[in-house]
C-alpha cells in the first residue's frame, strides 16, 4: 500500500461517438453508409460490412465507388476528419491508399502516399500559382495490416494537423487553403485509384478544427482498456527534470500506444515528483517515488529516482565583444547562448562527457569560441567583403545571456542504437526562453553540448509559427515549443571547435535557401545546382560556389584543404556563369586576411575561412546580381528575419525597385537634391520635366550601385523626375 496518493488526474471514458453541433457527418456504418441525420451517398458501389470498433465498419476494397454531397457535409478550408482504420496493408507497401478525396486542382487529399507517409495535402497541384501543402508522418515501420489505429486530420488556413492514436504527430502551419468549388467528396479512393483497402468506422468530418483534447476523447471513446504496461519500469531524473512515459495499453481493439494525458497519475510522494496534466513527470527533489497510471480496470507503475545536481545552474557575465553587434548591421541577431557542462566535483568537467580541464578554463575556451563564431557570421554576411572593405554586414549578433547547467543533458526522444537526442523541450522551458524570445526577439540559441554519452545533438532547429521546422535535422514538430515568432536553435559540440559550430549553420542556411527557392520557383535549382553547383544527379560539380561540405575546387567531402586550383566564377558568381572564372583553391580562402577575434588565428583556420568565404559569395547587401530581368535580393535576410521574408512572399530574386529618397530644395530656393535609392545591378535613365509632355535626359546610370545622389540648379518654378530602367 503506498504511502499517499497525493495527486490524481483521471480522465473519465466516454459515451458512443456523437454528434455534436459541428459535427456536418457522422458515419457510424452499422450495415449502412446513411449519416446519422440520414445523409446519403449520392453513389456507392460494393461496400461490404464487417466487425468494427464500436459494432460494424465499412470495408472499402478496391474498386468501391463512394460519393457524397460536398454540401453541408464538408467545407474547404476549415475543419477535421476522424475515423478508425484498419489497413489491408503493411505502411511500409509503397501504395497510395486514399481516404477522403475532395475536389481535384485545389482540393484536398487524406492518404496513405507511396512514400508511405500518412499525409494531407490541401490547394493539390499547386492551384491558383500557390503552392502545395501537405504535412505528414512516415508510417514504414509502425502499422501492420489488420491493426487498428484511430486516424484525425484537421485543416484550416493556417495550419495542417495529424494525429494517430489520439497524439498530434505532425503539423504544419501554412498560409494558403482555397475553397473548393467541387459538388462532391470520395470516400474510399482517390478517383479510380489508391483505393483505401481497409475497414472504416466511426468517421466524422466537422465545420472546425477539433482540439487535441477532444480527438484524443474521440479515440478514447469506442475503446477499454484491459492492460497497462510503462515503458521502461523506472527512470533517474535530476532535480527540474521531466519525463513523459511511454504507455501501451491492451484494449478491446488490440495494442495501442496511449498518451501519458489519457489516464489518470498519482504519485507516492510530491515531494519527489508529480505529474502534470499531460502525463509529464516532473522531479522536484532527491529521493524515490512510485506514480501509478490508471484507466479502467487496469494500471501500471512507474519507479522515479530523482538526485539533485552537484552545482546549481549559474548566469554567466558576457565579454562586452559579444554584446555588441558588427557596426552598420542590416538585421540584429539576438542570442541566447546555453552550456552544459556535466561536473562530478564542481571544480572541474567531467572528463569522461568533455575533457580534462576545470570549469573555468572550459568555459574562456567557450567564450573564444563564442566569438569566433560570431565573428564568421558577422563577416560572412558582409558581400564579397573580402574583396570590399566598405562591404555592410547584414547580420550583427548580440549575445543577451548566457547560462551555465553543471550537469548532463537530459535526453529526450530515442535516436536508435540506445542514444537520445537532447530533450530541447525541457531544456528551454528550465531556462525561460520563452521570454527571451518573446520579450528581447532572441532569433537564436547557441546550445553548447556534447555528442557522446548517449546524447545525439541535432546541428540545427527551427521553431516557427511561419512555416514550421526548416533546418537541418529531423523537423520534428512536437521537440521545440512554438511561439509568436521563428527562433532557430544551434546544437554545437564543445569537443569541436568554431568550425564544426558554423558548419552547422552552413547547413541551416542551406536548408531555408533551398525552402525558399521551392516556394519561388517550384524547384531548388537556382540555390542548389546553380549557385551551389549541382549536377542533375545530385552529386558534386566544380567550378561554382560550393556548399557547406565540398568547396569549388573540391574532389570529396570536407575537401576544404585541396590545394588543387580549379576555375570558378564564385567571385564573380551569376546564376547563368557569366562572371569571370578565376583558378579558386585551398589557398584562394585560407590565405585571406581576415581580422581574426583578439588577433588570434584560430585552429582549423583554412576550413573556418572557407566557410566566410562561402557565405560572402551569397547575395548580399546590394550585391546588383542580375537574374534575368530580376536583380538577387539579400539572401541574409532569411536569416535576419525570417517571419517578415516569408509573410511578405520574398524570394531569391525580384523586380528591381528604386525610388527618389531625400528630397530637399536649398541654396536660396535655387539648388533641388535628392537621392535614388534601391535595388543595385540594373541601369537607370534620370529624366526631368516641366510639363509631363516633354523630357529631357539629365542622367544614365549604368550598373546602379543602389544610391545616387542628384543635384541640379532650379530653372523653374516647378520641375519634376522620374527614373526609367534600360536594358542591360
Amino acid at each position: 500500500m503506498l504511502a499517499a496518493l497525493a495527486l490524481a488526474i483521471f480522465i473519465s471514458q466516454g459515451l458512443a461517438i456523437q454528434s455534436d453541433t459541428n459535427t456536418l457527418l457522422l458515419l457510424h456504418f452499422e450495415n449502412s453508409l446513411t449519416g446519422e441525420t440520414s445523409e446519403m451517398p449520392i453513389s456507392a458501389s460494393s461496400v461490404s460490412y464487417e466487425p468494427g470498433v464500436a459494432t460494424n465498419g465499412a470495408r472499402f476494397a478496391p474498386g468501391n465507388q463512394v460519393f457524397f454531397s460536398a454540401v453541408d457535409n464538408i467545407l474547404a478550408t476549415n475543419g477535421t476528419l476522424e475515423f478508425w482504420i484498419k489497413p489491408r496493408w503493411n505502411g511500409n507497401d509503397g501504395q497510395g491508399h486514399a481516404i477522403l478525396s475532395f475536389g481535384g486542382a485545389g482540393g484536398l487529399l487524406f492518404v496513405k502516399d507511396g512514400g508511405n507517409y500518412w499525409r494531407s495535402i490541401g490547394n493539390r497541384y499547386g492551384a491558383g500559382g500557390q503552392p502545395e501543402v501537405g504535412v505528414g508522418i512516415n508510417i514504414s515501420s509502425e502499422w501492420r495490416s489488420n491493426e487498428w489505429h484511430h486516424a484525425a486530420f484537421t485543416w484550416t488556413t493556417q495550419s495542417l494537423k495529424v494525429y494517430v492514436d489520439g497524439q498530434l504527430r505532425a503539423q504544419s502551419p501554412i498560409n494558403y487553403l482555397p475553397p473548393v468549388n467541387a459538388a462532391t467528396f470520395q470516400l474510399g479512393a482517390d478517383g479510380t485509384g489508391s483505393s483505401a483497402d481497409a475497414l472504416l468506422d466511426e468517421l466524422r468530418l466537422s465545420d472546425r478544427e477539433r482540439s487535441a483534447d477532444e480527438i484524443q476523447q474521440s479515440f478514447l471513446t469506442d475503446i477499454s482498456v484491459t492492460g497497462l504496461s510503462i515503458q521502461p519500469a523506472s527512470t533517474n531524473l535530476l532535480q527540474t527534470w521531466w519525463h513523459t512515459p511511454s504507455l501501451m495499453a491492451t484494449t478491446t481493439v488490440g495494442v495501442l500506444q496511449l498518451a501519458a494525458s489519457a489516464v489518470s497519475w498519482s504519485s507516492s510522494d510530491t515531494n519527489v515528483a508529480v505529474v502534470d496534466s499531460s502525463g509529464k513527470v516532473v522531479a522536484r527533489g532527491p529521493g524515490a517515488a512510485t506514480v501509478i497510471a490508471s484507466r479502467d480496470a487496469a494500471s501500471a507503475t512507474l519507479t522515479v529516482n530523482v538526485a539533485a545536481p552537484l552545482l546549481p545552474a549559474s548566469l554567466d557575465p558576457i565579454d562586452p565583444a559579444l554584446a555588441t553587434p558588427a557596426t552598420n548591421a542590416l538585421y540584429e541577431m539576438p542570442v541566447v547562448i546555453i552550456n552544459y557542462l556535466p561536473t562530478r566535483d564542481g571544480v572541474n568537467v567531467d572528463n569522461t562527457i568533455l575533457d580534462n580541464s576545470t570549469i573555468a578554463a572550459f568555459k574562456s575556451k567557450l567564450t573564444q569560441f563564442n566569438k569566433r563564431v560570431k565573428f564568421m557570421l558577422e563577416e560572412g554576411s558582409r558581400f564579397r567583403g573580402y574583396s570590399n572593405a566598405l562591404a555592410r554586414p547584414s547580420l550583427g549578433y548580440r549575445i543577451v545571456r548566457i547560462v551555465t547547467a553543471y550537469e548532463i543533458m537530459p535526453p529526450g526522444r530515442p535516436a536508435g542504437g540506445g542514444n537520445f537526442f537532447p530533450n530541447y523541450l525541457q531544456i528551454l522551458d528550465r531556462f525561460g526562453i520563452g521570454a527571451l524570445v518573446t520579450n528581447q526577439n532572441a532569433k537564436e540559441i547557441w546550445l553548447w553540448g556534447y555528442h557522446t554519452a548517449g546524447i545525439v545533438p541535432v546541428e540545427s532547429d527551427m521553431s516557427s509559427p511561419t512555416t514550421g521546422d526548416i533546418s537541418n535535422s529531423y523537423r520534428d514538430p512536437t521537440d521545440l515549443p512554438i511561439f509568436d515568432r521563428t527562433f532557430v536553435l544551434y546544437n554545437y559540440n564543445s569537443m569541436r571547435s568554431q568550425a564544426e559550430a558554423v558548419h552547422d549553420h552552413g547547413h541551416q542556411l542551406e536548408s531555408i535557401l533551398s525552402f525558399v527557392n521551392q516556394r519561388q520557383d517550384g524547384n531548388t535549382d537556382l540555390f542548389w545546382k546553380q549557385f551551389c553547383g549541382q549536377n542533375p544527379d545530385g552529386s558534386f560539380q566544380q567550378g561554382r560556389c560550393g556548399n557547406t561540405h565540398f568547396p569549388p575546387n573540391g574532389t570529396n567531402d570536407y575537401d576544404y584543404q585541396n590545394p588543387v586550383p580549379v576555375l570558378s566564377d564564385c567571385t564573380d558568381w551569376t546564376p547563368l556563369k557569366t562572371g569571370h572564372v578565376v583558378p579558386v583553391n585551398a589557398s584562394t580562402w585560407g590565405n585571406l586576411p581576415y581580422a581574426w577575434p583578439d588577433g588570434i588565428n584560430p585552429p582549423q583556420q583554412t576550413e573556418s575561412q572557407y566557410y566566410i568565404f562561402w557565405m560572402q559569395n551569397m547575395p548580399g547587401c546590394q550585391n546588383g546580381i542580375r537574374h534575368g530581368a530580376n536583380v538577387m535580393d539579400n539572401w541574409w535576410q532569411f536569416t535576419g528575419d525570417w517571419d517578415a521574408a516569408i509573410l511578405e512572399n520574398r524570394g531569391l530574386y525580384h523586380a528591381p525597385r528604386v525610388q527618389f529618397a531625400n528630397s530637399a530644395i536649398s541654396g536660396n530656393n535655387t539648388i533641388f537634391s535628392s537621392s535614388l535609392t534601391g535595388d543595385a545591378g540594373s541601369s537607370y535613365a534620370l529624366d526631368a520635366t516641366t510639363d509631363f509632355l516633354q523630357w529631357t535626359n539629365i542622367a544614365n546610370i549604368t550598373n546602379f550601385p543602389g544610391f545616387w545622389q542628384i543635384q541640379e540648379n532650379i530653372q523653374q518654378a516647378h520641375r519634376f523626375y522620374r527614373a526609367r530602367q534600360l536594358s542591360n
